[in-house]
């Protein structure tokens, strides 16, 4: 859920699906977190704060981060700016802005930042700049992005719930499917079940459902690691609305009443941030809970201001992109996991 924004799927095709393979039995299982109650550690203080609107940006989504930069994609623009991470100079801004041409976007779902390259992810569009404003690729892919993680110079991950046969797949820059694990059973599941974000650590990626209250940890060969229920653990039985309209289509949205688990996820070290949405009396949140990425276990919780819209995460600082009225911030707190580190050593 990027920006607060519930996505409805419309899939086209679903009757004769019925012969897809069926999930993996274990996939929405999981494992119940003993603790019922967050830890709440410490209410944080944003170090740093910088509206947005200064620079005409009243639309911005998705934030991440690199050596020395933050990238905030822009939906007005169709570009991203890109500010120092000391917030304190003018952005400078990559991409050739809202369209429909080579290196031009409408929206996009996801982005994502590796080695001096942002990877813009836009339906089955894969679009690339490098740091120096050059478009370096623009794709079409084997698959729709729901969200996407560069894994190299060379494959990225994709999420995509409306794949009639993966949910997960690894894709080359040619857009074809290098692999593909945990089949989907589309003429029986709603995709909406299998939404959710995504985090990856160079080594193992993680995924925490949106409409479904589990965080699970992958190999990139597919191997599950676990999947744990957060602590929320919201019922999800009545999220889901779907209206058959004929015989080739299926229209499927969220109900008004549905309780939603995870935002955001992000890794960090030993650690998973994510960002809830809700209570159980649908009440929004303004909490960063802490797993460990081992187990899935739960640490602890830090309040904010505000729910981050957006959330990227350095040794330095915790960066969010919050919404006070009609203007988002971009904020860093005080990265507080070095503290939570030394005080699970000290704890007997």
């Amino acid at each position: 859920m990027r920006g607060a924004t519930i996505l409805v799927f419309l899939w086209i095709g679903l009757a004769g699906c019925g012969t897809e393979p069926a999930s993996p039995p274990d996939f929405f299982a999981k494992t119940e977190q003993p603790l019922r109650q967050r830890l709440i550690k410490a209410r944080l203080q944003a170090v740093d704060s910088l509206n947005l609107s200064a620079f005409a940006l009243y639309e911005p989504s998705q934030l991440c981060q690199s050596d020395q930069y933050l990238f905030v994609f822009e939906r007005n623009l169709g570009k991203i700016a890109v500010f120092d991470k000391d917030l304190r100079a003018r952005p400078f801004f990559i991409g050739k802005g809202r369209g429909e041409g080579p290196g031009e976007v409408i929206g996009i779902s996801d982005m994502d930042v590796h080695h001096g390259r942002i990877y813009l992810f836009s339906g089955t569009r894969l679009v690339v700049w490098s740091i120096a404003d050059t478009l370096v690729l623009d794709k079409q892919m084997a698959v729709e992005a729901y969200r996407g993680k560069a894994l190299d110079e060379h494959r990225i991950l994709i999420l995509s719930p409306t794949n009639p046969d993966h949910l997960f797949n690894i894709v080359d820059l040619e857009g074809k499917v290098v692999r593909g694990f945990v089949s989907t059973n589309l003429g029986k599941v709603t995709p909406l079940r299998y939404s959710g974000d995504l985090a990856f650590d160079g080594k193992y990626f993680y995924y925490a459902g949106e409409s479904e209250s589990y965080l699970k940890k992958y190999t990139l060969e597919g191997r599950q690691l676990f999947s744990v229920a957060t602590i929320d653990n919201l019922p999800s039985e009545g999220n889901y609305m779907q209206f058959e309209s004929d015989g080739e289509s299926m229209a499927m949205g969220y109900s008004p009443w549905a309780l939603f688990s995870t935002a955001l996820i992000e890794v960090y070290d030993a650690y998973l941030l994510v960002v809830p949405i809700h209570d159980e009396h649908r009440q929004p949140l303004s909490y960063l809970d802490i797993y460990a990425t081992e187990d899935g276990r739960y640490l602890a919780t830090y309040d904010l201001a505000q729910m981050p819209r957006a959330l990227a995460v350095d040794a330095d600082g915790i960066y969010t992109l919050e919404r006070e009225g009609d203007d988002f911030y971009l904020k860093r707190y005080p990265n507080v996991l070095t503290a939570l580190a030394q005080d699970q050593q000290s704890t007997p």
